[in-house]
């Protein structure tokens, strides 16, 4: 089967109006399941978002089937914030206009619905730690002539105390090239070594990648996300699946382990945005 792994585009960008970008995770052949993915982020808007779909047959060269009619809803602290369904994407649930989620508290996703119109919903829960919020003091995107490659380099304070997950995307003149999951970078701070980061790469980007191209003096944009453990390793086994063997003499690959209960696939995550610009050089 294909469940949707989704990313919302805007939950780095911070704007759009389209809740989500879509990539087919290859799961194997059997009958349909239900899939619950989303996330909510400490910046306002519609990205805060829960997709819910029916997943199709690994060998069916189609879409997943979005799930409509849903009652979904995210609460912390016993305050219940429901998400309702966009009328231009069936299967997208978006919190409420001025919703942000607060770093260092639990959320719990909370989906009633009827995903194989048995007449009988059932609920299905997940819960997802906010972690603290990172600071980014500023970036850099040189070009590795050596590589043929740009390298993103960070810069910013790291609190030795705790052990933190970071993802990273990037957007060049405002068009987000980290669309999907698979095209986040993933590390913990272990990379980082002491209390600074000192411009250590945390994104590569190859000119051939890009349509659009990418020059000297382009604006590029660097979005890091503070992670949970949980949502780390979950992406490190997106990763894993995606980037398997060679799928004509694979095996269909297995699920990769969400936090969804009842039975459904996906992950509900809860992270905290932060965007520093820089201008790319060639030297």
């Amino acid at each position: 089967m294909k469940p949707i792994i989704i990313i919302a585009a805007c939950a780095l960008m911070a704007s759009a109006a389209a809740c989500t970008e879509y990539i087919d995770l290859d799961l194997g052949s059997t009958s349909a399941r239900f899939v619950v993915d989303g996330h909510i982020t400490d910046v306002p808007g519609s990205h805060n978002c829960v997709i819910l779909s029916l997943s199709s047959d690994y060998f069916a060269n189609r879409k997943s089937q979005p799930v409509s009619g849903a009652t979904v809803s995210v609460s912390c602290g016993g305050t219940a914030t429901p998400l309702a369904e966009s009328p231009a994407q069936p299967g997208c649930y978006v919190a409420p206009e001025g919703f942000g989620a607060v770093p260092e508290h639990d959320y719990v996703l909370t989906v009633l619905a009827d995903p194989f119109g048995t007449g009988t919903p059932q609920a299905y829960t997940a819960t997802a730690h906010m972690p603290r919020t990172s600071v980014i003091d500023s970036a850099t995107c040189i070009l590795n002539g050596l590589m043929d490659i740009y390298q993103v380099g960070l810069y910013a304070p790291e609190n030795r105390a705790t052990k933190d997950f970071y993802a990273f995307g990037v957007s060049l003149r405002d068009s987000l090239l980290s669309d999907s999951y698979t095209e986040l970078e993933i590390t913990d701070d272990e990379q980082f070594g002491s209390d600074y980061c000192h411009g250590a790469t945390v994104y590569m980007i190859d000119p051939d990648d890009i349509d659009s191209g990418i020059a000297s003096g382009d604006r590029l944009r660097l979005h890091g996300l503070s992670i949970s453990e949980e949502f780390y390793e979950y992406l490190q086994a997106v990763g894993d699946i995606t980037n398997g063997g060679n799928p004509m003499f694979s095996s269909a690959p297995a699920n990769a382990e969400g936090n969804i209960s009842g039975g459904a696939l996906g992950f509900f995550a809860a992270f905290s945005v932060r965007s520093v610009d820089c201008v790319v050089r060639d030297r």
